[in-house]
């Protein structure tokens, strides 16, 4: 079998980790590997972003439909209804959770929830916050979650009855931080809420989700975590067309969900040459068995190419002063290293005293192709020079990082000289690992 061929072939083996103990490790058979979803992780767009969820007063007994700013409608009056509150110390204020769910014709895809102690619930010791989970309108038969000076110390989960399945986590709004958005967001709620009375933003809650279920492979030397994001929070995980897979090398302290793929019955994912086909074994969340399977013909929806892909035909400016382009077929008949970089990554910085010693010691085994993505084209012009190195200095742009797939910066692509592609990594040491055994 042709070589290449041969690095196409993708394997499962086991290798002991000291931090995570036995992980199951993605390598070079056919074999399919199961593992549990058994952690949870948090969404890192929620972490990030704003996660703003206004609260309004308790009027009586009385509350109204959830305000989308996105759809409001000066001339409508908001919908009201009568519930039942729990013991409790103050007033109440109330508002609504994203959970899509189909066991209330008041909020479908909302969830209520009440919080004592009113407009001072965030500057109180301790407030409790009951979630109508089971969507009755009756807070009077939910268990209260606490929060204390304004943040929850665990995980607001959404079903009782069901842990760990999709939640939240809870604090005050900073808005103080965010000041400028605070002042605007005042302004617009207060001029469309209609009857209801708004807290304002600086007591109103800031909430990160926790809607991911996943396992963790080790991939070479790195750690990828994947998995399930619950996109509807609804606490299913496996609702097809909807919640998505997640595959991603950053898990900590937030999920990046920057690579999905939907779930379906044929969901692939590829990464850094190989693919594999993803399967849930079971609906049970507390036994959801994530299966992988070797998936070898490559498709066009895969955000990698795969080992044996041929290098794609693309031409790109060198970093000379008369701004020459060459083409990917005009290179030398040989090994072809492409380093994607950029100046100011901070990978990169770590990783470059190693690329340039690789350079410098497979010099003349290799074509070195150095493809800065949105660096300066003075400082990419005299890198050789800075750094005495000997490479092809040419630039990237969207178009090449399309053709080539990328799924980091920076990325490490091998070819030989037949130009189809040997190896793919994000890791410099796997790099050096792979060149080193070249030559043996």
């Amino acid at each position: 079998m042709k070589p290449f061929l041969r690095l196409i072939l993708v394997s499962f083996l086991f290798w002991g980790n000291g931090l995570f103990g036995q992980l199951p490790q993605l390598a070079q058979r056919g074999n399919i590997l199961s593992a549990p979803l058994n952690k949870v992780g948090m969404d890192a767009a929620s972490k990030s972003g704003m996660g703003l969820i206004p609260l309004f007063v308790v009027q009586g007994n009385w509350i109204h439909e959830n305000l989308d700013l996105v759809g409001a409608d000066y001339q409508r009056m908001p919908d009201s209804v009568k519930i039942i509150p729990p013991a409790h110390q103050g007033s109440l204020s109330y508002g609504y959770f994203f959970q899509q769910h189909n066991a209330s014709e008041w909020e479908p895809s909302r969830l209520l929830f009440v919080i004592e102690n009113g407009a001072r619930w965030n500057r109180a010791a301790v407030s409790r916050i009951w979630v109508d989970r089971n969507h009755n309108l009756d807070f009077s038969d939910d268990k209260p979650d606490t929060l204390f000076k304004g943040q929850m110390r665990q995980t607001l989960w959404f079903s009782a009855n069901n842990e760990k399945a999709s939640g939240l986590n809870i604090q005050v709004f900073p808005a103080q931080k965010f000041y400028k958005f605070s002042q605007m967001n005042d302004l617009s709620i207060r001029e469309m809420s209609g009857p209801r009375v708004f807290l304002g933003t600086e007591s109103s809650l800031k909430v990160e989700r926790i809607n991911i279920r996943y396992a963790q492979f080790l991939f070479r030397r790195d750690t990828l975590a994947i998995g399930i994001l619950d996109a509807n929070s609804n606490g299913v995980f496996g609702d097809k067309g909807i919640d998505q897979w997640v595959v991603s090398d950053e898990y900590y302290p937030a999920i990046s969900t920057q690579y999905t793929v939907p779930m379906g019955d044929n969901s692939e994912f590829a990464w850094m040459g190989y693919a594999y086909r993803l399967t849930l074994d079971t609906a049970d969340w507390e036994r959801n068995n994530l299966s992988l399977s070797p998936v070898l013909k490559p498709k066009k929806n895969h955000k990698s190419l795969l080992n044996g892909a041929k290098m794609p035909a693309f031409k790109f400016c060198v970093a000379q002063k008369n701004g020459k382009r060459k083409r990917t077929r005009n290179l030398e008949a040989k090994t072809s290293v492409f380093v994607i970089w950029s100046a100011d990554n901070a990978g990169f910085i770590a990783d470059s005293a190693q690329l340039h010693a690789l350079s410098r010691a497979h010099t003349s085994s290799a074509n070195w192709v150095f493809l800065n993505f949105g660096g300066s084209g003075k400082y990419v012009s005299y890198y050789n020079r800075r750094y005495d190195v000997a490479v092809l200095h040419g630039f990237c742009n969207s178009s090449i990082a399309d053709k080539l797939k990328l799924q980091s910066l920076p990325q490490y692509l091998i070819w030989n000289e037949r130009k189809r592609l040997l190896f793919n990594t994000s890791n410099v040491d796997d790099l050096r690992e792979y060149l080193q055994n070249m030559q043996k």
